[in-house]
């Protein structure tokens, strides 16, 4: 064998050994935490509105490189990238947790098998201590109805008692918020849980609508509900209206029938003393 053949052949075997040496003393970083840019521990999405969602991530460290994937609420991989901004709205609606994993050598990652099972890189690979919740909506305000299963009802709202409504939905989006507006719908008060207090209010007719919402609540008072940019995602109305109406009782004046405000009966005679009544003047 040649002298050129045989140095071929020692130098390969030096770099596999060589190369199996490292690899047994490579280890992946562990124990870094992930988040999201500017944001907290759970993330929002809109489906189905047109309008990409997309998120960033960022890593406690990059000693390593970090990729990312998604898993669903069976703990199946339905996305990874090895970007840290991505696409979100691109999955169905439910929920779901964004993992970070740290990796050496190729990636290998597939998706539709549990995370329990899958191997995502060559050499090492190691998951986040931490995820961060994403949901991915398609807001449905549905219906509304006071506590008791009303849609209307009467407040007294000028006694000074306590005239506290509480309201309840069919939907089941976790951001959830009612708006009080006036018979032409303009808004009179934002409400950001499942109550309000009427007292105080003006004599008059409100409803109760409920909103559901993706990102930051921004309607404002003054505003008409139609037209109006009510959150800075994605919202969606109620179909139904809660009527509240305002009131303040008037006893007005009674009389009998004949205008008299007086009469003498004679009981125990065993005839019938029928009176009628008229009212003027009542609520």
């Amino acid at each position: 064998m040649k002298l050129k053949n045989l140095l071929k052949i020692f130098l390969a075997t030096v770099i596999t050994l060589t190369t199996f040496s490292l690899q047994a003393q490579i280890k992946c970083l562990q124990e870094f935490d992930i988040r999201v840019l500017n944001g907290g521990a759970e993330v929002y999405s809109c489906v189905g509105d047109g309008i990409p969602d997309e998120v960033e991530m960022r890593s406690s460290s990059y000693a390593t490189p970090i990729g990312w994937l998604i898993v669903d609420d069976q703990d199946i991989i339905v996305k990874y990238s090895l970007r840290a901004k991505f696409r979100t709205d691109d999955l169905p609606t439910g929920a779901y947790r964004i993992f970070g994993f740290s990796f050496l050598g190729t990636p290998s990652l597939q998706v539709g098998i549990p995370l329990a099972e899958a191997s995502l890189a060559n050499i090492c690979y190691e998951l986040s201590d931490n995820f961060i919740g994403l949901f991915n909506v398609d807001p449905d305000g549905q219906a509304v109805a006071t506590a008791e299963g009303m849609s209307s009802l009467f407040v007294c709202s000028q006694d000074g008692n306590p005239d506290i409504v509480r309201f309840q939905t069919t939907s089941p989006d976790p951001n959830y918020a009612y708006l009080i507006t006036d018979e032409n719908n303009i808004i009179e008060a934002v409400v950001e849980s499942d109550s309000f207090d009427f007292e105080g209010q003006p004599l008059g007719t409100s409803r109760v609508w409920g909103l559901s919402y993706v990102g930051d609540l921004v309607a404002q008072i003054g505003d008409p509900i139609s037209g109006s940019t009510l959150s800075s995602a994605c919202f969606d109305l109620s179909d139904t209206f809660i009527e509240v109406i305002k009131t303040e009782p008037e006893g007005g004046e009674v009389q009998l029938s004949n205008g008299l405000t007086s009469t003498v009966v004679c009981t125990g005679d065993n005839q019938g003393d029928f009176l009628t009544f008229t009212a003027t003047g009542s609520s």
